[in-house]
């Protein structure tokens, strides 16, 4: 059965929701280069793809202060809009991770519901699934409004409410902790995928259940 190789027995599941980026798209690089941009920009190094993974988090302010910016010079919210702006347009040139068409068409093969919930813009990420032809593989795309990324878990819990499939039902497949924050406050199972935005080790820190790619 799909997601066997994770010991994990999809029967069990009516609804998968993904996470997009990090998860199913592999957009790290993307996203070190357009910091990396603003960082110049402001004489901070930087940061490599582990270090990265060290310090990348939610609330995505604590990230940038963490990259170094300092908001007395330039503000979060006007870092945020630059960010955005200059990932938006570059977005298509980040590819699906290695594994994940197979994965989504398996689970498809099944019957068992799929949806995407990011901390995304959800009209953005409604866009780039069509541009990969993956929009029908979800039966539910749901993102945010604020591209501050304040609300991700106030979205699922929507999602979950509009799906009307019970939580233990469900099981959510992300790659930060933030989703497994996200995936508990919602109460449903949680499996991590540390190929994406964190490392393995501060994924292991705060679950079980934790593997290295789909």
């Amino acid at each position: 059965m799909p997601l066997s190789q994770h010991n994990i027995d999809i029967t069990q599941y009516d609804h998968i929701i993904w996470d997009w980026n990090g998860t199913l798209l592999d957009d790290v690089e993307l996203c070190i280069d357009v910091v990396g941009k603003l960082l110049t920009a402001h004489g901070l190094p930087i940061p490599t793809v582990d270090h990265y993974r060290e310090i990348f988090g939610f609330p995505v302010r604590d990230y940038y202060e963490a990259l170094g910016f300092d908001f007395s010079i330039t503000s979060f919210e006007d870092l945020a809009d630059q960010y955005i702006a200059d990932y938006d347009s570059r977005a298509d040139q980040a590819p699906l991770h290695v594994g994940a068409l197979p994965l989504l068409d398996a689970i498809a093969a099944t019957g068992v519901e799929q949806s995407i919930l990011s901390a995304a813009n959800e009209a953005h990420v409604v866009e780039i699934t069509k541009q990969f032809g993956l929009q029908d593989y979800f039966k539910h795309i749901y993102g945010i409004h604020n591209h501050h990324a304040a609300s991700k878990q106030d979205r699922g819990l929507e999602l979950i409410s509009e799906t009307g499939i019970a939580p233990a039902r469900t099981l959510m497949i992300g790659d930060t902790i933030h989703d497994h924050e996200v995936g508990a406050a919602m109460g449903v199972d949680v499996l991590l995928v540390a190929h994406g935005h964190q490392s393995i080790q501060r994924l292991k820190n705060v679950h079980h259940m934790v593997v290295t790619k789909l």
